[in-house]
C-alpha cells in the first residue's frame, strides 16, 4: 500500500514542503505526522528527518539572534548557512521546539531566499508569525496571533490552507494569461497604426473602433481570462509549479506566444491593408487619396452623398478581421506552458470565458452588419 507521504513526493518540486514543529515528544511527533503523509514509514528511522528542538540547534552550528530596529524583529545570523542547509533539506519534524527554533527555522529559509507560511494560535506564536512571510492563525486562536498573523483561517480547516496556496498560483497564472492577450494586441495594434500612418497617412482604425478594440483588451478579456480555475489534472507539472520570488512574470514561452501570434495577425493586417482593395473590389482605388465617403450624389452609379466608398468598407473588413482575429486568441492564451499544446484541453471547464466570448462575438458581428455604415467608420 502507498504511503500519503508517497504520493507527494512523486510531484514533490511542485507541493509546498510542509514541517511539523511541536512541543510534543518526538514519538508523538513521528506518528502523527506519518498518519498526515508528513513522512512515510521508511522516513521514521532516517537521521535528519526528525530532530528535537536541542538536537536541531546543535547541528546548525554556532549562531546569533538581534534585534533589528529598522524592522521591529529578530534576525537569526549564522555561523555556517551550510550547516543549516544540510540540516533543512531533510529536516521534517522538529519535536520539543522552542519559540526561538521556530525563529532561526523562518530565518534560513527566508535567507535562502524561500517563501514561509507558518500557521500557529497561541501567543507565544505571534513572534514567529510575523516573521513569516505568510502567518496563518487559526479561527480559534487567541487574539494576539491573530494581531500578528496575515491570513486568519476562520474555518480552522488545514485544508483551507491549502485552497489559499491553490488559488494564489491559480491567480498567478491568470495574470500571466491577461497579460499574453493583451500584450499581442498592443504589440500588434501598434505596429498597424504606425505602418499605416507612415505610408498611407491615415489608420485602418477610427476612435470608436480603437475604443472597442480596448473594451475587448482590458474589461471583456479580464473577466474571460482571469476567471479561470485550478486545474487539478494538468499535461504539465509547470501549471501547479511552486512560485518563486525570481520568477519574472513574462517567461520565453509566453514571449514565443506573443511575438508568433504578433506576426501572424500583422501580416493578415498588412495584406488586407495593402492589396485589400485589388482582392475584394472590382474597382481598384487610391489608397492615400481616396476620401471614405461620397461628397456627391451620383443616382446613376446608386451613390448617395454621405454613403460609404469602399475604403471605408476595406477599413470595415480590416477591423472585423483584427477583432475577430483576437477574440479567437484569447483560446490560445488560456494555455502557457511550453508542452501544453492542446488548446481545447480545458475547454469546458470555464462557463465565464465561453459566455463573455459568446457575448463578444454576437456584439462585434451586430456592429458588422446591423449597425449603419455610418457607425462603422
Amino acid at each position: 500500500m502507498e504511503d500519503a507521504s508517497d504520493k507527494v513526493k512523486k510531484g514533490i518540486k511542485n507541493q509546498a514542503n510542509v514541517r511539523m514543529v511541536t512541543g510534543d515528544h518526538i514519538q508523538t511527533a513521528l506518528t502523527v505526522a506519518h498518519r498526515v503523509g508528513i513522512i512515510n514509514q521508511a522516513e521514521k528511522t532516517l537521521d535528519g528527518v526528525a530532530l528535537t528542538g536541542e538536537e536541531f540547534r546543535k547541528r546548525i552550528g554556532a549562531y546569533k539572534k538581534f534585534w533589528e530596529p529598522e524592522t521591529q524583529m529578530w534576525r537569526i545570523k549564522f555561523a555556517s548557512k551550510m550547516k543549516f542547509k544540510a540540516v533543512k533539506d531533510k529536516l521534517r519534524i522538529i519535536a520539543r521546539a522552542t519559540d526561538e527554533d521556530k525563529l532561526i527555522l523562518i530565518q534560513g529559509i527566508k535567507q535562502e531566499g524561500g517563501l514561509v507560511a507558518m500557521s500557529g494560535e497561541k501567543t507565544s506564536d505571534a513572534t514567529a508569525l510575523k516573521m513569516a512571510s505568510v502567518g496563518l492563525c487559526m479561527g480559534s486562536g487567541c487574539t494576539v496571533a491573530k494581531e500578528n498573523s496575515d491570513l486568519v483561517i476562520m474555518d480552522n480547516d488545514f485544508r483551507s490552507i491549502h485552497h489559499a496556496i491553490m488559488w494564489g498560483r491559480t491567480i498567478f497564472g491568470n495574470v500571466r494569461k491577461f497579460m499574453q492577450f493583451q500584450l499581442t494586441i498592443n504589440i500588434t495594434l501598434c505596429l498597424i497604426i504606425l505602418l499605416s500612418s507612415v505610408s498611407l497617412g491615415n489608420s485602418p482604425f477610427n476612435v470608436i473602433q480603437l475604443l472597442w478594440i480596448n473594451l475587448i483588451m482590458d474589461t471583456l478579456a479580464t473577466i474571460a481570462i482571469c476567471t479561470e480555475p485550478f486545474e487539478v489534472k494538468n499535461v504539465s507539472e509547470a501549471s501547479t509549479a511552486r512560485i518563486s520570488r525570481k520568477d519574472r512574470i513574462m517567461n520565453a514561452v509566453m514571449w514565443r506566444n506573443i511575438l508568433g501570434q504578433s506576426l501572424y495577425q500583422l501580416l493578415a493586417i498588412l495584406i488586407l491593408m495593402y492589396a485589400g482593395h485589388a482582392m475584394f473590389f472590382d474597382e481598384p482605388f487610391n489608397l492615400i487619396t481616396e476620401k471614405m465617403r461620397y461628397d456627391e450624389s451620383d443616382p446613376e452609379n446608386g451613390i448617395v452623398a454621405n454613403d460609404p466608398t469602399n475604403k471605408m468598407v476595406l477599413h470595415t473588413f480590416i477591423f472585423h478581421t483584427f477583432v475577430l482575429m483576437s477574440l479567437f486568441n484569447q483560446v490560445n492564451c488560456r494555455l502557457i506552458y511550453e508542452d501544453d499544446l492542446n488548446i481545447f484541453r480545458t475547454m469546458f471547464n470555464n462557463s465565464w470565458f465561453w459566455l463573455v466570448f459568446i457575448f463578444e462575438m454576437l456584439l462585434q458581428n451586430y456592429m458588422i452588419y446591423m449597425a449603419p455604415s455610418y457607425q462603422l467608420s
